[in-house]
């Protein structure tokens, strides 16, 4: 870097704009200059000899005590243009006058120039055509431009000044048949009919002409058809499709051709059978546990009430809305009752996605001693969202007598679904006692314990889990 040596400022001095003649000193680097660079006099030169450019400071900024310098760029460096070049000649310089003089030929193009405003226009001398008449019709130019295409069978391409017209295939010499190859002779291809085919020709036209009738009528179970273009068209209706490839119709049902049926007794996911149109799903919820029963003094007895079944809903539901899949939820059943007062535990809720909801059974209530004393059984689960929704059964009441002589009663029966029995009812006379029968197959309540005077605490039965059952119609 070569550079003079700057000269020690006032900022002050700086600031307001104020120059010294050591400002007419060229500052050398290979850098441009930045707003950061303050150390010199207004109306300093830079030159940054990287890039051949040229600046001069101007003015100074000072914002909250900061100073900026302003930088102004005066030569880029780029080369200045003093000769001119045309297709042929060799370049052309400046006259003495540093002009350059740039003529047209005045037959074909005319250079106008405006000194007051630095401007040159160039026009055509002479007109142009504007139209161009052919064999039929006349095109006129768009934009100056006139388009020459091709039509069925030709095609044309431009290169220079010279646009090309050509055949856009080569004309056959030589026509195969089914058997053999005819060529022409003189330009001419004779066509002959055989086996019961004629041809003629007129004009520009060849016929050929079936020697065999064509059938014009089609006979179905009911009616007739007739072709139209020698066409005759096989639709199906109601749920018969036809379809057609090449030289074969295909009729065929698009009608129920199966029924298929999914069961879930564990939680999963439903995945429709391939074809499935519609399916009827039902769905049971888990059914409650029967209660419990507790031991009593000599002269008492208890039974548990029995559980609740679960909740049915039904409903038909298309394809388009099962999609791809749909969750399926199984409840669980409900467990009887711990031995002694206790209820049965409430049944699982059984789902399909959101589509469909049954509700599980509630539990029994637990036997507790007295000499005569009944205890109810458990409600019924709900449906919901279905087409069709209903509760589910509920569980039976437990009933026992005794006193000083004896006791007998009966503990309450589970409550029944549409698709299993409840847990039975169990009895007792003097002492004995007996746990709860669990429910049977699906969504049924467990039955309650029940216990004799004097004899062991029991358990209720528990409840059965539930179900979702899909019939598919494919």
């Amino acid at each position: 870097m070569t550079s003079n040596t700057p000269i020690n400022q006032n900022f002050d001095a700086q600031s307001v704009g104020r120059s010294t003649s050591n400002a007419f000193i060229t500052t050398f680097n290979t850098v441009d200059p930045t707003t950061n660079d303050v150390n010199f006099p207004i109306q300093k030169r830079w030159f940054n000899t990287a890039l051949s450019k040229e600046w001069i400071l101007i003015s100074y900024d000072k914002i909250a005590g900061v100073l900026t310098a302003n930088w102004q760029l005066i030569s880029t460096g780029a080369a200045t243009a003093d000769t001119l070049t045309g297709n042929s000649g060799g370049a052309v310089g400046v006259d003495g006058s540093n002009n350059i003089n740039l003529l047209g030929d005045v037959t074909t193009i005319n250079v106008v120039g405006s000194p007051g405003t630095n401007t040159l226009t160039i026009s055509a001398a002479a007109a142009l055509a504007s139209s161009y008449p052919t064999n039929s019709g006349t095109a006129i130019p768009v934009a100056n431009v006139l388009q020459v295409l091709g039509g069925t069978g030709v095609t044309t391409s431009g290169a220079g000044n010279i646009i090309t017209i050509t055949a856009g295939s080569t004309v056959p010499t030589t026509f195969n048949a089914d058997s053999g190859a005819a060529t022409p002779a003189g330009n001419i291809l004779n066509v002959f009919g055989a086996g019961g085919v004629t041809t003629s020709g007129a004009g520009s036209t060849l016929t050929i002409t079936a020697g065999v009738t064509i059938p014009t009528t089609f006979t179905g179970n009911s009616g007739t058809a007739n072709p139209a273009l020698n066409n005759i068209n096989i639709l199906g209706t109601g749920i018969i499709s036809t379809s057609a490839a090449g030289s074969t119709v295909t009729i065929a049902s698009t009608g129920i051709g199966q029924v298929v049926a999914q069961y879930f007794t564990a939680t999963g996911t439903y995945t429709p059978t391939s074809g499935m149109k519609y399916c009827i799903v039902e769905v049971i919820g888990g059914g409650g546990g029967g209660g419990g029963c507790l031991t009593g003094a000599a002269d008492e007895g208890s039974g548990g009430g029995g559980g609740g079944a679960g909740g049915y809903s039904r409903s038909v539901i298309s394809a388009a809305t099962i999609g791809a899949s749909k969750a399926v939820t199984i409840g669980a059943g409900g467990a009887g009752g711990a031995a002694g007062n206790n209820q049965g535990a409430t049944g699982g809720t059984t789902s399909l996605g959101v589509l469909l909801q049954a509700t599980g059974g509630v539990g029994g209530l637990g036997g507790t001693t007295f000499e005569a004393v009944a205890r109810v059984g458990g409600i019924g689960g709900v449906g919901s969202v279905g087409g069709m929704n209903s509760n589910g059964a509920p569980g039976g009441a437990s009933v026992v007598i005794g006193n000083a002589v004896g006791n007998c009663g009966f503990s309450g029966a589970g409550g029944s679904s549409i698709y299993g029995g409840g847990g039975k009812s169990q009895t007792t006379i003097g002492t004995t006692s007996s746990v709860g029968f669990a429910g049977t197959l699906y969504g049924s309540g467990g039955g309650g314990a029940i216990c004799g005077q004097g004899g062991a605490s029991a358990a209720g039965g528990a409840g059965s889990a539930g179900i979702v059952i899909v019939t598919e119609y494919l």
